[in-house]
């Protein structure tokens, strides 16, 4: 993942009433005064999918939500977008919204000011992230949050309640304000957003810097060369700034709204940063290049790493040093972006960072002007799927794609029947059975669904149905029959499949997909698949099938992931039955190397517990737990994502994890009550797994570590035979009962793992 952090830089008003600013440790950079920010390339021409951003902006302003707007996107250095809307004033005059107004950043001043400045300071050799609050302020020894370390105050993880009631004097001495505040928790115990606890690391950043905040910011922004980024803004930035509310008969503007900053002349470490739209998407750009701006480097590639090392928090959430990554705060990275990390203020502003794309998009609203109503969470939502639509398009194409774009030539003018479920879609998000009933190129007949039925979100065998949608009779192979009949065949020319398969042998699509095709080979039809990119990438991993243990649940003597395409593996099932291979009509632009993370595709959910790629990615894995004693998340949130039971330490668990050595996820322990499946309705103590890299993860490694470690954390209580039910190798089992060594554990998968990419390779359709 690339670095990022974002930056702060002082105002020029801001250094004339501080002590002069250090000298840039950049050689390039001048010592005194902050050069003219460099060219900013304008916006490129409006790209279609990003009017909805318009369509967003105009809709909120429209409903109240703020007076005006500005929304910057800018992608691998490239502006997307940049435009000023509505007014940045409704009163005492109305005025145009500039695209360089000046707004109250009010809470991005933590992680553009404050994270930054202490970062600066660890560099320095001057602080320590480890540090306890009361080895620099011997004010704090003797009070609780004393004990709290410098990374807990920058991870709101202090204890430290969120604000508190100020009173008569607070404003001329801060600290000790916060000092008087009791914890609600221990250091370190629970995630609690904190103000104070960004007061108190302002005063700690000036009392090892011996200067104030400003000039330890300008540190880091003056080689950036940003101007308007900064506390208490001049006389001509205030009047480029957008006014908050009404205070004592004058409006606010260009002055900090924040009542504890405002008592402490503007400057704060929770509030009080001023800037625009460029200045912020600038310091998010110098943090995904890590730590150089414009051939400048600004903060080590080191320091950006740890400042934006996601921290696992509790309950279940992520923070950075200073930055939201994933928390309940986390709504303005809308519903399609994934792990990054960003922030939001008070007053309207917000920012999200997606490094996968190197995608930042800015929003700043003066949402509290002109009556302190307006409120843009919504906007910020809007905005970012708008722009997730673009950055995130999809790079591959499914093969209903390819085949709606040969005008369905391969099967024109014939009568069909399609195997299908909800889950399979063309890349405008259409169902393929909508999308070939409307084609008139096919007579589309009758429906096959598969196990969890036409909607993908049944458990159980299903009855023959209706499809509400195209009006079609659905014929349900996991019910009375698992494969179609003579008379459901003898009315048509030909079998198009066109099933999301996950790629795990265990999943059904691969049996029903076999006892289709013969079927139709007894029938004399074709059979056509329509293929999709392997949601798990074309990695081989685990076991092979022992011959003796073919099911429905295992077909074939592929390994535990096989990394095939439904396609491929087609070819792979008609040989071992003895049928003819199924044409293929191929997926577009996917190599073997490519997971579902990408392709860029939308998730559609193939079963009721695949709610995710997330969750598919370890299902091969997690799923081998599914018939011992504990949870495999069945019933929660994050099906295949925690691991648990009644009797499982999740602390213990997590740390025998860790030190096996999975590649791309971390455990963080974890508390869950299943609403279904094993252990329904009880409390269960386990690890949820974190994917950090989906490239690197190695999901049966994971489910057979984690059985495992509960073999020897549990011995007389963990019910390690179940594995066996879907491992299908005695010989693993046996390694997995004796609790071999894991590296003898490995080692046995690796040979089987060898052995069927040699064998695969007449199977393969894709580079």
């Amino acid at each position: 993942m690339r670095a990022l952090v974002l930056a702060l830089s002082l105002c020029v008003g801001c250094a004339r009433r501080a002590s002069p600013p250090e000298p840039s440790r950049a050689a390039s950079a001048p010592a005194l005064v902050a050069p003219s920010a460099p060219p900013f390339e304008p916006a490129a021409p409006a790209i279609p999918r990003l009017r909805r951003v318009d369509d967003a902006v105009e809709a909120a302003l429209a409903r109240g939500d703020a007076p005006g707007a500005v929304v910057l996107v800018r992608r691998a250095g490239e502006t997307l977008h940049e435009r000023a809307y509505g007014r940045v004033s409704e009163r005492p005059w109305p005025a145009p919204m500039p695209v360089d107004a000046i707004f109250d950043l009010a809470s991005l001043t933590k992680p553009l000011a404050t994270a930054l400045s202490v970062m600066v300071l660890v560099e320095d050799g001057k602080l320590a992230l480890t540090d306890r609050v009361d080895a620099h302020l011997p004010e704090a020894r003797g009070r609780e949050v004393g004990a709290a370390t410098v990374e807990q105050l920058l991870t709101h993880t202090s204890g430290l309640p969120a604000d508190d009631a100020m009173k008569p004097g607070d404003e001329l001495d801060p600290v000790a304000a916060v000092l008087r505040a009791r914890l609600v928790a221990r250091p370190g115990e629970r995630f609690v957003y904190s103000d104070l606890g960004f007061v108190l690391l302002a005063k700690l950043i000036e009392r090892r810097a011996e200067r104030p905040l400003p000039n330890v910011l300008r540190r880091v922004t003056s080689p950036m060369g940003l101007r308007d980024l900064g506390f208490v803004p001049d006389a001509a930035q205030r009047a480029r700034a957008a006014p908050t509310t009404l205070v004592d008969g004058a409006w606010r503007r260009g002055e900090v709204h924040d009542p504890r900053a405002a008592r402490q002349g503007g400057v704060a470490g929770h509030a009080g940063l001023f800037g625009t739209a460029r200045d912020v998407a600038a310091v998010a750009e110098m943090l995904l290049a890590g730590g150089v701006y414009r051939g400048t480097r600004v903060l080590r590639e080191a320091s950006v790493r740890e400042l934006l090392r996601p921290r696992p928090v509790s309950p279940g959430g992520l923070r950075a040093l200073g930055w939201d990554v994933d928390t309940g705060y986390t709504h303005q990275r809308g519903k399609r972006f994934g792990r990054g990390f960003g922030h939001t203020g008070f007053t309207g502003t917000s920012v999200w960072v997606d490094p996968e794309t190197a995608t930042v998009i800015v929003v700043l609203t003066s949402r509290l002007h002109p009556d302190g109503k307006g409120d843009v969470r919504r906007l910020r939502a809007e905005i970012a799927d708008a722009v997730a639509e673009t950055v995130l398009a999809p790079t591959a194409e499914a093969g209903v794609d390819a085949l709606l774009a040969a005008d369905l030539a391969p099967v024109r003018g014939l009568r069909v029947a399609l195997l299908t479920h909800d889950a399979a879609r063309t890349k405008e998000g259409v169902t393929t059975r909508e999308a070939l009933a409307r084609s008139g190129e096919i007579t589309l007949v009758r429906l096959f669904a598969p196990e969890h039925g036409l909607s993908g979100a049944a458990e159980g065998k299903r009855a023959d149905a209706r499809d509400g949608a195209t009006g079609l009779p659905v014929i349900s192979l996991y019910g009375d029959k698992r494969a179609p009949s003579d008379a459901d065949l003898a009315d048509v020319d030909a079998l198009l499949v066109d099933l999301v398969d996950v790629g795990a042998r265990s999943f059904t699509y691969a049996s029903t997909l076999a006892d289709a095709m013969v079927a139709a080979r007894r029938a004399h039809k074709r059979v056509v698949v329509l293929d999709r990119p392997n949601p798990l990438g074309g990695a081989v991993e685990g076991p092979l099938l022992d011959d003796d243990r073919r099911s429905f649940v295992a077909p074939a003597r592929v390994p535990s992931r096989h990394g095939l395409t439904l396609g491929e593996l087609g070819g792979l099932l008609g040989d071992e039955r003895g049928v003819p291979r199924p044409e293929v009509v191929r997926a577009r632009g996917w190599r073997r190397a490519d997971g579902y993370w990408k392709t860029r595709l939308p998730w559609h959910r193939p079963s009721p517990n695949l709610t995710s790629a997330a969750s598919a990615l370890l299902y091969p894995g997690v799923a081998l737990l599914e018939n011992t004693n504990v949870s495999v998340g069945r019933g929660t949130d994050a099906p295949f994502l925690v691991v648990g039971a009644p009797w499982v330490d999740g602390a213990r668990l997590a740390r025998a994890l860790a030190a096996q050595g999975h590649p791309g996820v971390g455990f963080e322990p974890a508390l869950f009550t299943p609403r279904a499946a094993t252990f329904a309705g009880h409390a269960c103590g386990g690890v949820r797994v974190r994917v950090d890299d989906p490239a690197a993860v190695r999901p049966v490694r994971v489910g057979l570590g984690i059985a495992l470690a509960l073999s020897e954390l549990a011995p007389s209580t963990f019910e390690p035979k179940g594995v066996a039910v879907l491992l299908g190798s005695q010989r693993v089992q046996a390694l997995l009962q004796r609790r071999a060594p894991w590296s003898e554990l490995v080692g046995a998968l690796a040979a089987d793992e060898r052995a069927f990419e040699a064998s695969r390779a007449p199977y393969l359709l894709y580079q």
